[in-house]
């Protein structure tokens, strides 16, 4: 089963190739038969909901996720508040091909950078976590490893959301300490405290159609089969934003026009819009 799912997922790269030249007339051949392009906004479909990571993964990554934190919570000197799983698992816009767990730790009365926090919280995991081999990756912002099957990516961030945890003020304060630092230290700042608008970030795509949520799995399948040279930071979340981009703007086109939305002209503006990268200027601000 798995085998065919990945064949056919490479058949999917080859028949729909970014390239503007070969792209432009398949999919216009395609859209020339209303049923052609049902047939395909169907398969397109079913192929994105073959994607989904399994509820029984899900639901197990949870429980490790819940057990990291409490342990946490209780032995780090820290105050942590909350945990909530964030990224394409916490948006359901990640793919069993390759995903991994993003946790995001709100802490109260700390605020970036987490060096010491992230160190203290280092050896809290490697004296103490089960099933785990004792090897971590940690950065500036995180603390990366894998126990059993599963990878995890921890984030802190600061908690200015209060007691009723109001998001909205949380993401206003956070806006408001980069707009004050970003003339003195520029990217830097807006990096350090991007953990804390996580929130935000999955209370936005929960809110997008189960359309989007499709047409975002098919662009994040897309995207493993594309090879850079080197790391590309935000890669994932880039091509999410952009399939949300693509599937509103097909929404909008199928009300504006009277017509069926369909994942293949979703699939060929996202392409489309790749093709024209330095032209890209996507901006939400419906939060």
């Amino acid at each position: 089963m798995k085998e065919k799912l990945l064949y056919d997922i490479f058949s999917f790269r080859r028949k729909f190739e970014y390239k503007k030249t070969i792209l432009q007339p398949n999919l216009e051949f395609a859209m020339s038969s209303n049923m052609a392009a049902r047939k395909l906004h169907e398969e397109l479909t079913a192929l994105s909901h073959s994607l989904k990571i399994p509820d029984e993964v899900l639901k197990k990554g949870n429980e490790r996720m819940q057990e990291i934190f409490l342990l946490l919570q209780k032995k780090s000197r820290y105050r942590l508040d909350r945990c909530r799983l964030t990224g394409g698992v916490g948006k359901k816009t990640s793919i069993f091909i390759k995903f991994d767990f993003d946790c995001t730790i709100y802490v109260n009365d700390v605020d970036p950078p987490f060096e010491k926090l992230l160190d203290e919280w280092d050896d809290i995991l490697i004296l103490n976590l089960s099933n785990f081999n004792g090897q971590t990756n940690v950065t500036k912002r995180s603390i990366q490893f894998k126990i059993e099957e599963f990878e995890f990516d921890i984030l802190p961030a600061p908690n200015y959301a209060g007691p009723n945890n109001d998001i909205k003020q949380q993401a206003s304060i956070i806006w408001k300490r980069i707009e004050n630092q970003y003339p003195l230290e520029g990217k830097k700042i807006s990096d350090a405290y991007s953990s804390g608008l996580s929130e935000l970030a999955l209370q936005f795509i929960k809110k997008q159609s189960a359309f989007v949520h499709d047409l975002c799995r098919l662009a994040k399948c897309w995207n493993c089969t594309i090879s850079f040279e080197g790391y590309v930071s935000g890669r994932s979340t880039i091509i999410e934003s952009l399939a949300v981009n693509a599937g509103q703007e097909e929404e909008q086109a199928a009300i504006n026009s009277d017509k069926s939305r369909c994942m293949l002209r979703a699939f060929r503006r996202f392409l489309l819009c790749l093709t024209r990268y330095e032209q890209i200027g996507v901006m939400f601000t419906d939060f």
